[in-house]
């Protein structure tokens, strides 16, 4: 996908493209283990949920994920809550929460 296409991607699922994603749609991955540097995986990971608009790991270990729907993003969060000890990818866990804040990457 190139940047201009994420960037229509982005701006055409939200409904407040001026803080790139809505935060109902989108859940915020706590320090994401350093053997997960591809967003790819992360992408397949929550896609279980609905479809996955955006994926950003960030420096710091932390990502955010955008989902097209609101709903799939509750579901993540719901199933989170249930199931913590599912959330994992290779092993490492995963700890979500609903995103406050989020950018889009410029």
């Amino acid at each position: 996908v190139t940047r201009s296409r994420e960037r229509h991607i982005m701006s055409s699922s939200c409904s407040d493209s001026r803080d790139g994603v809505d935060k109902s749609r989108g859940v915020f991955v706590r320090s994401v283990h350093s053997s997960i540097h591809k967003a790819s995986k992360l992408r397949s990971f929550f896609s279980q949920f609905g479809e996955v608009v955006y994926v950003k790991i960030r420096k710091n270990g932390n990502a955010n994920v955008s989902f097209h729907t609101e709903g799939a993003a509750q579901l993540a969060l719901n199933q989170y809550k249930l199931t913590p000890h599912v959330f994992t990818i290779e092993g490492w866990p995963l700890q979500i929460e609903e995103t406050r804040f989020f950018t889009q990457h410029r």
